[in-house]
């Protein structure tokens, strides 16, 4: 499964998280609680879908291009009550997710590499930030009616 590659890359490329990328399962668990990981930075990836884009037919076969979306939601929890310590380097961790997909992918013999589509602060609580950064690996279906 794609997440897994993506899991299994940014565990081995991002020091920072070390062992603190999970799945979509984890996030679940994380959102049924209404909490944050108890330790971060952390990230959970999550399968984000597909865009469909240009179609080729071809005799006997269609050609599509497709985007297989992932997410990388990543979180910072401040240590002390003026919120000064724990979001320090917020921006190298980020630059350090990109840099570890961007440019990447976990199959030589796929259609593309990984694009970054964005990253943006999705919610700031008094001692907590949490981001989404959102990429895509572009592909292809071939389908044979």
């Amino acid at each position: 499964m794609l997440a897994d590659h993506v899991i299994a890359r940014l565990k081995a490329q991002v020091p920072a998280l070390a062992s603190r990328v999970e799945g979509a399962a984890d996030l679940a668990a994380v959102m049924r609680t209404g909490g944050m990981p108890q330790v971060t930075p952390a990230a959970h990836v999550v399968p984000a879908g597909l865009t469909g884009g240009k179609t080729a037919p071809l005799t006997g076969m269609f050609r599509q291009q497709v985007g297989r979306l992932i997410s990388v939601v990543l979180y910072f929890r401040s240590r002390d009550r003026r919120s000064s310590r724990g979001l320090d380097g917020v921006g190298g961790v980020i630059d350090d997710i990109v840099g570890a997909i961007v440019g990447w992918s976990p199959d030589p013999t796929s259609a593309g590499l990984f694009e970054l589509r964005g990253c943006r602060l999705v919610s700031a609580a008094a001692d907590a930030l949490v981001y989404l950064i959102d990429f895509v690996l572009p592909d292809e279906l071939r389908i044979t009616p």
